[in-house]
């Protein structure tokens, strides 16, 4: 609502767009103003653009002016203002302003050239500017204040994605970018440009199937906070077989329940005819059992989630994405000597096990625990999983393993050898004693180490007190649950395992671990049971 306000803003604005007229003479300069209110910004950027436009041939500009509030979009049309607005406006602005007389004294109007040289549109800084095109310049100032982090994130990512190559963004002087994305360079203060890209590169691509218009119309959304990645979208089999022809996807997410038929089953016959994509699944409750679980298992689905949290909770996929595909997340992993572990003699024979897994989680343990013998030592598991889908899981292992599942129907269930212990609810296992004996204590209470419940670090560092007769064991997921629990464990006695990074889907919480030295042992999953059986 401030005429010219960061006046420094307008010298810049001046001095690219000249530059712009020499490079691309005849071409349209594009402009989006986000958060406009009531227009000032919008016509004091217009006002400069048109003072050029009047001196450089050939040179036309556009202005989009958005806001989420309609009224003050409307105020903003009719491009009406009291007259002492002229205070603020550089005199050589003023004969773009007419002045008002008889019922329209006191108030300036814009001059109509102007004013048709700008557009305006109902939009909200959170949601994908899908419709709204490219622009050379993008102004979003004073506005970013009022929102957290992650939400800044979000906004700045469909900022950027209508940039165009090279185009500037310009944020308010006392909100500058604190998490530059990658595709920015910071020019000065709080000018920023968008990068030209050295070369083309495919962007990796995601195919949806979901036959309900909600998911994808959220899934849709999603990707558009997801510049550097390409979104397909299907309602059926059929309408993926016809983007197949021409895509190659680099994840299918896939529902369950797709009306006529079943997202498993379709996805089995995608795996037999040689689609070796990863597989997430997201999925409604009651659409998943003991059967769909094994066929899921054996089509190396990556992870299963509650299609409910994914509504609910915008940033939940979208860093799954972003971490299974960026093509960096496959990095060192500080310094850890992962070719010549080796199980030393004479290692303690445990009296207990520990297993904590995220993303690839499901496979990694089906694989890691199939056949496992009889006399085994008990097995404690958590996997970072929709309490909805945990029973099903903990059956689908029950049979992969050949070993009874004991649900933690008690607040304390003592362990027993050759059974597997897995949390079914939105519970912490705490490994404990009572009179002597052994076992698993539900633990509800506000997670204070990890954002996940059930935790892995959780497990971890309950039996911390018992570590010397301790096996734990931290496989395949992103984020750095478990690294400090096992370091605890380490540290008291522990024979700690990590799987190694070429094995893992994602190498999130192995690679902490190594990287604070919780490891003493990092293999394959093959290597991994080689030392269970060795040690056991």
């Amino acid at each position: 609502t401030y005429w010219f306000r960061e006046k420094h803003h307008f010298e810049l604005i001046e001095r690219e767009v000249r530059a712009f007229t020499k490079q691309f003479p005849g071409k349209t300069y594009r402009v989006w103003c986000a958060a406009c209110s009531t227009g000032e910004e919008v016509y004091s950027v217009a006002l400069l653009l048109e003072s050029i436009k009047r001196t450089v041939l050939g040179f036309s500009y556009e202005i989009l002016g958005s806001d989420i509030d309609k009224l003050s979009l409307e105020v903003a049309k009719r491009g009406i203002y009291p007259s002492d607005a002229q205070e603020h406006i550089a005199t050589r602005y003023h004969p773009f302003l007419l002045k008002g007389s008889g019922k329209t004294q006191g108030l300036v109007a814009i001059d109509k050239a102007i004013r048709d040289s700008c557009r305006w549109a109902v939009h909200n800084l959170e949601e994908a500017p899908q419709a709204l095109g490219k622009f050379h310049l993008v102004l979003c100032r004073n506005v970013l204040i009022y929102f957290s982090a992650a939400q800044i994130r979000g906004i700045i990512a469909c900022l950027v994605s209508t940039l165009e190559s090279e185009g500037h963004l310009i944020v308010g002087m006392s909100e500058p970018i604190s998490e530059v994305p990658p595709e920015l360079r910071n020019v000065e203060n709080t000018l920023y440009q968008r990068r030209k890209p050295a070369a083309v590169a495919a962007r990796p691509k995601v195919l949806f199937l979901d036959d309900d218009d909600d998911m994808l119309t959220l899934y849709e959304a999603m990707m558009g906070r997801l510049p550097d990645f390409e979104g397909l979208f299907a309602h059926s089999s059929a309408e993926v077989e016809v983007l197949l022809k021409t895509h190659a996807p680099d994840l299918l997410v896939f529902d369950l329940n797709l009306g006529n038929e079943r997202g498993d089953e379709y996805l089995a016959k995608l795996r037999a005819r040689g689609q070796r994509a990863p597989a997430f699944i997201v999925s409604g409750f009651g659409d998943l059992n003991e059967q769909i679980l094994q066929r899921l298992t054996s089509a190396g689905v990556f992870e299963i989630m509650d299609k409910l949290i994914v509504f609910k909770e915008r940033d939940f996929l979208s860093s799954k994405i972003r971490t299974l595909l960026a093509p960096e997340r496959r990095t060192e992993a500080g310094g850890a000597q992962e070719k010549k572990s080796e199980l030393l003699p004479g290692t303690r024979a445990p009296e207990f096990i520990l297993i904590g897994a995220s993303t690839g989680g499901v496979q990694a343990l089906a694989d890691l625990l199939r056949d496992i013998p009889a006399d085994y030592p008990p097995i404690v598991i958590v996997q970072h999983i929709s309490s909805k889908f945990a029973d099903s899981l903990a059956r689908q292992l029950q049979r992969v393993t050949g070993r009874p599942f004991v649900p933690l129907t008690q607040d304390f269930q003592e362990l027993k050898r050759g059974h597997l212990f897995v949390a079914l609810d939105s519970y912490h296992s705490h490994l404990t004693e009572r009179a002597g004996r052994r076992g698993i204590q539900k633990h509800r209470i506000e997670n204070d180490r990890s954002a996940h419940c059930p935790s892995v670090d959780e497990l971890f560092q309950s039996a911390v007190p018992f570590a010397s007769n301790a096996l734990a064991i931290l496989l395949t997921g992103m984020g750095k649950d478990g690294a400090v629990g096992l370091a605890a464990l380490k540290q008291n006695g522990a024979l700690t395992i990590v799987q190694d990074e070429a094995s893992c889907i994602v190498f999130g919480m192995p690679k902490e671990a190594i990287k604070i030295g919780a490891a003493k042992l990092v293999g394959n999953l093959r290597q991994i049971r080689k030392w269970m059986d060795e040690v056991v």
